[in-house]
């Protein structure tokens, strides 16, 4: 059926406010393989999971290791099937278990992302889950565009990723791919990079309100990191991206020269992220050497064009 993984750092709060109710919910679907995976937190929050929830599958990294590998760690201790990668300020309020598995019956489905609700700074709730991109200008964009809904009027349908926060995978696939990868650590496009060579690989990736979460967004990262620091690692992952996956030669050649002129007219903010990415480029190019793809990136893009032309 379905393993849960939550990666944690510092989530006793959270864990004390919220994990009853969780894993109760779950328990109550039948799901019982529930594994925390926390990163070398500082608080108690191993000694609360382990004296309170003996039932869970707690694994503890000796130092911090960032999301990527803290979620692969725990998929590797999965017995089930299908993977819930789920964050800690992360609250079912409904699960169709039965719409779920048939869904993954499909062996062309990769991920099915569920509805996740957040309030924003107005208090409105919003979707965070409906993602879709384009290529343009020498740039990859990838957006949340919860109006896409409205526009593509069906559901389940397909979108560019699923959030790394809340998202059903397939475990063999996840397996394939080498699960998220830590070039992105400590955070920031590792999903996106997930769901996108994914999509290289012919599946896809769905999204369904079948199934929703609520996010309390608790804002962990801006805890432990300055809102510069927190944009820098952004955007040198997002150059990390597109240097690991654009494979089309016009994007190619359209986004080096975006990046050479970034370079000529002094963009700073960018030039830094540049200097940042380029330590991974030996590993980049290892792996843009030893991975084939089925799917071309128009191929990929293509399914979100028409809302772009709108």
């Amino acid at each position: 059926m379905i393993s849960v993984i939550l990666p944690n750092f510092n989530g006793e709060a959270l864990f004390k406010a919220h994990l009853n109710d969780t894993f109760l919910f779950f328990k109550s679907m039948g799901i019982t393989d529930i594994i925390i995976v926390d990163d070398a937190s500082t608080d108690n929050s191993v000694t609360y999971l382990k004296e309170t929830f003996p039932e869970i599958n707690v694994l503890v990294n000796k130092k911090n290791q960032g999301f990527s590998y803290t979620c692969n760690k725990g998929a590797k201790e999965a017995k089930e099937s299908i993977l819930l990668f789920l964050n800690t300020d992360m609250l079912p309020q409904k699960l169709n278990l039965e719409f779920i598995l048939n869904q993954f019956k499909d062996p062309s489905l990769f991920a099915l992302s569920p509805k996740i609700e957040r309030k924003d700074k107005s208090g409105i709730i919003i979707n965070e889950a409906i993602t879709t991109g384009y290529f343009k200008g020498g740039w990859f964009s990838s957006e949340v565009t919860p109006d896409y809904e409205n526009h593509k009027n069906t559901s389940p349908f397909q979108i560019l990723w699923a959030c790394g926060g809340a998202c059903f995978i397939n475990k063999e696939k996840f397996v394939t791919l080498s699960g998220f990868d830590t070039a992105f650590s400590p955070f920031y496009c590792e999903d996106l990079d997930l769901s996108y060579r994914a999509w290289k690989q012919g599946w896809q990736i769905l999204y369904t309100s079948e199934t929703s979460f609520f996010h309390q967004h608790q804002a962990t990262i801006g805890s432990y990191f300055s809102k510069k620091q927190i944009e820098q690692i952004h955007d040198a992952n997002l150059y990390i991206f597109m240097w690991k996956n654009l494979s089309y030669p016009p994007f190619v050649l359209s986004h080096i020269f975006t990046v050479l002129l970034k370079i000529v007219t002094i963009q700073l903010r960018d030039i830094k992220a540049i200097i940042r990415a380029a330590k991974k480029i030996p590993y980049i190019l290892k792996y843009r050497i030893s991975n084939s793809t089925s799917q071309s990136d128009p191929a990929i893009l293509k399914k979100w064009s028409s809302y772009y032309r709108k």
